[in-house]
């Protein structure tokens, strides 16, 4: 982890606000995000799903994904339980429940509350589920991440029937990620039958990985009325439910029926739809007993007691409804329809983060991400001047998860070397070393019961500097007092459990520096020292935490002087970047981060 006095974050966090039962602002409102100026509608037209487009897109083993997502939940909860119990003298608190307020007021809108990106337009193919699954995915990620995003829909689209994949290789990549909009613009699919590739469609890249993907993937709001083993199919989720599901989790992705006829096209701004066309499934006087409508895929996004409507968001443009979004009764359509909800993927673990009071420099954040995730985000925005400020890695489930804080600074050389065993890792250490590149960050971590290096390299050839791997802490104490003696000063230290062992990997530079050191300290002890330090002018250079047993233990460097600091320890990730984005607009800046 970096000490650092940089960095404002390029991206806009949007903090999650409570919902309340107040009067919501108007759909059209200037403030709200993700839209554009409303238009009159004109009978947008565009294609709707076919019964066997429907039945492809069905949900499969809604049960189990249910199931599932209740578990996660129940463990996620437990472990913040286990956590806070673990540390009494942290200032932390177990994460309440939404209560039933929350959920019964008579107005609710993600829209007014900023996380919805701008409306898109499907065309003239029936792609509406690709639409609105993508919407979701970007509207989650402002809410998680606070970062605006365009993601491609065409990835997505790829590895569809109809294109490249099997049926259900879409389903593979929502979960695996999609691309930005720009490494895939939209093409179609063609509308051909199923399974018959279009001419316009790409390769489904469905092993492809991207920071952008759903975990858990869609979820049954209900499964008895979700997915290919519900019970009632077809059937809207009752009302209630969809509302509850809107507050605890995000925008709600659902399906209506849409009949021949319908005025659902023409809809204008500050109309309310109704359905005044009757669905027909089973038609007598038809050849075939065909139904006289079909499928939409689209977000539920808030609602209105008082209109007795869902705010959906569209993808027929911004001329249709009110600027893409319209009102629609409760139950109208049948929308409610296998209504599912979805999350993007993010950390499980707590945190530790400092915050400094400091001139502000762009910044983007990345937390919770692979190593593949890392590096394609960095090679995108490399170019752009952004270099590696903070790296810290939490493993779970056997997988390495990366946070990283990029700092925009210009044309600064950098290299990066991840997920090298030590060997590897020392043969690249020595290669690079003699060309006069230095460690700017490392960090250790231990996959398998085997310890892993992932560290970044600057090009700093007149400094000297030593490194040591896998020290006791006896061992690590000891060389720490010789080299110190030698005129040498610790530049990073990277403390690790390794089994039941704590080891220690550091590295040292030459030149004495007045430093204040503490490791393996208690909470107490470490707010202690830090109190009696800075009280005296000194502040954080390195501050690493981790725990042992459950309980969070710390090593800490002070030097003179520096920016004011903040310190928050024992956060959810949800917490850390509503905290985050609070110390933003007051000119504080993230600058150490460190997940247990």
């Amino acid at each position: 982890m970096r000490a650092i006095s940089l960095g404002l974050g390029l991206l806009a966090i949007v903090p999650l606000l409570t919902p309340v039962d107040a009067a919501a602002a108007p759909v059209g409102a200037s403030s709200s995000a993700g839209k554009a100026k409303p238009t009159k509608a004109t009978g947008v037209v565009r294609p709707l799903l076919s019964a066997d487009d429907e039945k492809s897109l069905e949900m499969k083993d809604g049960r189990k994904r249910y199931d599932t997502a209740k578990a996660a939940d129940m463990s996620r909860t437990k472990r913040r339980h286990d956590f806070v119990k673990a540390n009494p003298d942290l200032e932390i608190t177990e994460a309440e429940p939404p209560k039933a307020a929350q959920w019964s007021g008579k107005r609710f809108s993600w829209l007014d509350r900023g996380i919805m990106t701008p409306v898109k337009d499907q065309g003239n193919y029936g792609t509406c589920w690709a639409f609105g699954t993508v919407g979701l995915m970007e509207a989650m990620w402002r809410k998680d991440q606070g970062e605006t995003v365009d993601l491609s829909e065409q990835d997505l689209i790829n590895c569809n029937c109809r294109c490249a994949g099997a049926p259900k290789d879409h389903a593979i990549k929502r979960v695996a990620g999609v691309k930005l909009e720009t490494a895939s613009p939209y093409n179609g699919d063609g509308n051909g039958k199923q399974c018959n590739n279009a001419p316009n469609c790409g390769t489904c890249e469905k092993s492809v990985s991207t920071p952008y993907h759903f975990d858990p993937d869609f979820t049954p709001v209900n499964p008895d009325y979700s997915g290919d083993d519900a019970i009632h199919k077809d059937v809207p989720v009752p009302t209630a439910e969809i509302k509850r599901a809107l507050v605890e989790r995000g925008p709600v992705y659902t399906k209506m029926h849409i009949p021949s006829g319908s005025g659902f096209n023409g809809l204008d701004a500050g109309e309310t739809h109704d359905e005044t066309v009757e669905l027909v499934y089973d038609n007598p006087s038809t050849n075939a007993n065909e139904r006289n409508n079909e499928a939409h895929m689209v977000l539920l996004v808030g609602w209105d007691d008082d209109k007795g409507a869902w705010l959906m968001r569209n993808s027929y443009g911004t001329n249709w409804g009110d600027g893409g979004y319209g009102w629609i009764k409760y139950g109208s359509n049948k929308i409610g329809m296998g209504a599912a909800w979805a999350a993007m993927a993010a950390p499980a673990h707590n945190f530790t983060a400092v915050w400094r009071k400091t001139d502000l420099v762009a910044q983007v954040q990345g937390h919770g991400w692979s190593v593949a995730d890392t590096e394609a985000r960095g090679a995108e925005i490399g170019p752009k001047g952004y270099r590696i400020e903070t790296l810290d890695i939490v493993v779970e489930g056997g997988k390495a998860q990366y946070s990283v804080v990029w700092h925009k600074l210009g044309d600064i050389a950098e290299k990066r070397a991840f997920g090298l065993g030590e060997s590897d890792y020392l043969a690249k250490y020595e290669e690079l070393e003699k060309a006069g590149w230095r460690v700017h960050l490392l960090e250790p971590y231990v996959v398998g019961g085997v310890v892993k290096y992932s560290a970044v390299f600057r090009k700093e050839s007149k400094v000297e500097e030593k490194q040591v791997l896998g020290l006791g802490s006896a061992e690590f104490e000891k060389h720490n007092a010789a080299l110190r003696g030698d005129g040498w000063h610790v530049h990073l230290v990277e403390p690790r459990m390794v089994g039941k062992t704590l080891e220690y990997a550091a590295v040292w530079r030459k030149g004495k520096v007045d430093q204040q050191e503490l490791y393996d300290a208690s909470p107490k002890a470490y707010r202690s020292k830090d109190a009696e330090l800075r009280a005296k002018g000194w502040r954080l250079f390195r501050l690493e935490s981790y725990t042992v047993g459950g309980k969070l233990r710390y090593a800490a460097i002070w030097q003179q002087g520096g920016a004011k600091e903040k310190q928050s320890d024992g956060l959810t990730y949800a917490e850390l970047r509503k905290k985050d984005a609070e110390l933003r607009k007051d000119g504080w800046s993230l600058t150490m981060v460190d997940g247990y």
